[in-house]
Formats: C-alpha cells, sequence, structure tokens
C-alpha cells in the first residue's frame, strides 16, 4: 500500500511516495523531536531544490543540525565573553574613535556585510535557494 503526501512550503513543492514496506516513512514528529524543527525546516529548503524530488537522507540532516551547533557555539562563546568584558555592541559603532579595528576586524566586517545584503536581498525576492546556499556555504 502507498500513500501519496503532497506540501508545500516557501514554494517548494514536494510530492513523496511513501511505503512501509520500503521502510522509506519518515515521522515528523519524530525528526522534529530528535533535530529539532528549526533544523527540519532548513534542511527541507535547503535539501529539497526547486522542481526536484527530496530524497531525504538522516546524515545530512544530522550535518545541518551540526552546522546549527556551530553557529549557537558561536553565539554562545561571543556572549559569554562580552558579558565578561561588559561590552555592549549597542554602544559601538564602525565609526566609533576610540574602536581600533585591525586589517582582520575590518575584512570580517566586509564580509558580514555583504553576506547580510545578499541574504536580505534574495529573502525579499523570494529566492530561498540561493539565500540558503549564502548561509550554509559561508565562503569567506
Amino acid at each position: 500500500m502507498f500513500w501519496f503526501t503532497y506540501f508545500s512550503c516557501f514554494g517548494l513543492h514536494i510530492l513523496v511516495v511513501l511505503s512501509r514496506s520500503l521502510g522509506n516513512v519518515v515521522n515528523h514528529e519524530e525528526v522534529i523531536e530528535r533535530y529539532g524543527a528549526d533544523t527540519l525546516r532548513f534542511y527541507l529548503l535547503w535539501a529539497g531544490k526547486q522542481w526536484d524530488d527530496l530524497k531525504f537522507v538522516w546524515d545530512e540532516l544530522n550535518n545541518v543540525k551540526k552546522m546549527f551547533n556551530i553557529l549557537w557555539d558561536v553565539y554562545v562563546f561571543s556572549t559569554t565573553y562580552m558579558s565578561l568584558d561588559e561590552f555592549n555592541p549597542e554602544n559601538t559603532s564602525e565609526h566609533d574613535n576610540n574602536m581600533v579595528l585591525r586589517d582582520e576586524d575590518k575584512w570580517i566586517i566586509s564580509k558580514s556585510n555583504l553576506l547580510a545584503m545578499e541574504v536580505e536581498d534574495d529573502l525579499n525576492n523570494a529566492f530561498f535557494f540561493p539565500c540558503l546556499n549564502w548561509l550554509f556555504f559561508i565562503n569567506f
């Protein structure tokens, strides 16, 4: 017996043939419980290319989860040391005369600003797939 399921997510249309005998049924509740909803959303948009069938691969989902963990660790690391140094980014700007930026700092700020502009432009134009590639494959 086969079940056909169809769902749409940000213009991504996926038709999946599910069969218990083939063992290709993926319970979304299990995925969300193990990996989280954000990881699943990102994976569905990243792995499911427009107009192509999605082949759900647990290892790829695990890689997305690892990437999210790295981003979370970077956030925790930076906020920990900003808190210890009593640094508040809202009280500073790029044009602050008291802040000395090295060439590496300027380069990182430049790349981050470029990334933000590209992602914002893609999101505003509903180009979700290029946007995810900008985020997933950050090419510094």
